[in-house]
């Protein structure tokens, strides 16, 4: 199942300090994500333009089954308008054959531009890349011994053929203007491929692409969206 489906926004003008996002069945409970569990969601804003990909929506939070929490730095805060509309685009994985409704839950701390804390802060701008931004499904799979003897794959270097063949570089974005790096995030998924994975230099158990991984602490503990202060 796949989004992208509109969502409820702040109502006015102001600053979103930090999301928390879960996802639960109809008695408020939270599945095992070895039963049912987010492979991702992207949250845009379809009134503004992406920086990195302009012909996109502004992509400014995203989270997949490790659910993190995003929190801006103290004095800033993502700004929002009275007429925003905000989407959000995502993929759920059911590894068993029953059929079964959830519901995407997010808590927003979000402070009014008006009030004496919203004059005070700074309005963050997002900025999403990926390793074929712009697209649509931006993947590429790393087998086991991927990446020669040193067992580190770098990617688009070590990818063959070359992903961008005769085009330019699209895991690249030239800064347009003064600006200072306040949080940075990345994301990794362990896949079906029945080869083993890694990443981060850990290894990944392997998956015979059928129902869940062996040990779903895998995907929670050792493979997921990692925030930099």
């Amino acid at each position: 199942m796949a989004g992208p489906v509109t969502v409820e926004r702040p109502a006015g003008d102001g600053f979103v300090t930090r999301i928390k996002p879960d996802l639960v069945d109809g008695d408020g409970r939270v599945p095992p994500v070895d039963v049912l569990h987010m492979h991702h969601a992207v949250m845009v804003n379809l009134s503004r333009a992406d920086s990195a990909s302009p012909w996109l929506p502004e992509r400014f939070y995203a989270f997949a089954e490790e659910k993190t929490i995003a929190e801006m730095p103290a004095g800033y805060g993502y700004p929002t308008r009275a007429g925003d509309v905000w989407g959000v685009n995502y993929m759920l994985h059911n590894a068993v054959p029953d059929p079964r409704t959830v519901w995407i839950t997010y808590e927003i701390d979000w402070v009014p531009a008006a009030s004496d804390l919203g004059r005070r802060l700074t309005a963050a701008r997002p900025l999403w890349l990926d390793v074929q931004n712009g697209k649509a499904y931006p993947v590429f799979d790393v087998a086991r011994w991927d990446g020669g003897p040193d067992r580190r794959f770098t990617y688009p270097d070590e990818a063959r053929p070359s992903p961008y063949g005769d085009g330019p570089p699209l895991n690249e974005w030239t800064v347009d203007r003064d600006s200072v790096l306040i949080r940075t995030a990345g994301h990794l998924h362990p896949g079906p491929d029945p080869r083993p994975r890694h990443g981060h230099g850990r290894r990944r158990q392997p998956h015979d692409g059928h129902g869940a991984p062996p040990d779903p602490r895998v995907i929670g503990e050792d493979v997921g969206r990692h925030i930099l202060p």
